[in-house]
């Protein structure tokens, strides 16, 4: 019999959705000799923005602090790798967000009854928002998250209560992200029953247990750490791609070491790197990707003695909306959501930086 001729799959980015991938692509082909796949990450750790550092002040992430338990297969994936027991859970006070106006915290209402004594909203967009059920629905394709709200909700919903949704979710405009993206369920609603309001009176009877915010004991690192621990045999770090191009029906991917020839190349970067490395690929391709815009966003971690506070603040934290000409868009309190991530003593804050509102934030020398 002759030789097996071997498949290179190739992955660039090794961030949670290039690591993820590498895992799925390893089950899949588990029982395939023939298989060879290889994943490059130009940093000297795995991860991308998803990590977690431990120091004598608390526990501090430089992403995501947290995943909502929505989806079966996240709690599959950490099952396999081992991580059942590192899971917890929010506390369940940290539900309490608020929305800053003129240096005040008021509460973001959660039922009708706390939206009519909510100060977030005058008398008359009180009125306006209960009048939604006769609003229209609309055909315009390509409506912003803004405009709609608005439409259907009055402006000062839009401004006050998406306005700063949108930045704190995607760091965002809210005027000009679709809000078919950005709110795909709310549109569907409009579209089947002709009322967000109505489709929430329906629809809550047939909504499960809201869902809770995880993380893990050590930290969101802990996942990207596990799967670079299960599949470092097959993960190059410090291995940055130059660039990519076709040469005999395969792949042709160029790092600072050696040129890697593969069969399927996965591209698991930021959109403006893939385009950069697709120039010499599919011009069309690089171009498209090119035209995507990123918003980017600063983290600033502090820890605070509790002692420094009048009035502890309690909740999850809050957003800026635009009208408050702040560059922070929000601020996370941490420790109220997680309590171990630092002493007891001590209050740990997160605040969120930049965005579209300011994006040139990177750009400014640091002090």
């Amino acid at each position: 019999m002759g030789k097996v001729k071997k498949k290179n799959i190739i992955i660039v980015g090794g961030g949670i959705t290039g690591l993820s991938l590498l895992h799925y692509l390893t089950q899949k082909y588990a029982s395939r000799e023939d298989i060879h796949l290889q994943l490059f990450e130009r940093e000297n750790h795995p991860g991308g923005t998803v990590r977690s550092f431990k120091e004598e002040q608390g526990l501090f992430e430089t992403g995501p602090n947290g995943f909502l338990g929505t989806k079966k297969q996240t709690f599959k994936l950490i099952n396999e790798l081992n991580l059942g027991s590192e899971l917890i859970r929010a506390h369940e006070k940290a539900s309490l967000r608020y929305i800053r106006m003129g240096n005040r915290l008021l509460p973001l209402p959660m039922a009708p009854k706390a939206l009519l004594q909510s100060e977030l909203l005058s008398v008359p967009a009180k009125w306006r928002f209960f009048l939604e059920p006769f609003i229209k629905k609309s055909a315009i394709e390509n409506e912003s998250s803004y405009d709609f709200i608005k439409r259907r909700f009055g402006i000062q919903v839009a401004e006050r209560f998406v306005d700063p949704a949108v930045s704190g979710i995607y760091a965002g405009d809210a005027q000009r992200i679709l809000a078919k993206t950005a709110f795909p369920k709310l549109c569907s609603w409009e579209q089947q029953h002709g009322s967000i309001l109505k489709a929430l009176s329906i629809e809550h009877k047939k909504m499960a247990e809201k869902p809770l915010l995880h993380s893990f004991k050590t930290g969101m690192g802990a996942v990207t750490e596990a799967l670079f621990a299960k599949h470092k045999e097959s993960i190059c770090l410090n291995s940055q791609v130059l660039k990519i191009f076709h040469r005999d029906d395969r792949f042709v991917i160029s790092t600072s070491q050696e040129n890697y020839k593969a069969d399927e190349l996965f591209i698991c970067t930021p959109a403006y790197v893939g385009a950069n490395l697709l120039k010499h690929l599919d011009v069309q391709i690089s171009q498209d990707l090119k035209s995507i815009c990123y918003a980017p966003v600063v983290v600033i971690a502090m820890v605070l003695s509790k002692r420094a506070f009048i009035k502890m603040p309690e909740g999850f934290g809050y957003l800026n909306p635009s009208s408050e000409r702040s560059k922070v868009l929000g601020v996370l309190f941490e420790s109220n959501v997680f309590s171990h991530r630092c002493h007891e003593q001590n209050m740990l804050v997160r605040f969120m930086i930049g965005g579209a509102r300011h994006p040139d934030i990177h750009l400014r020398p640091k002090k």
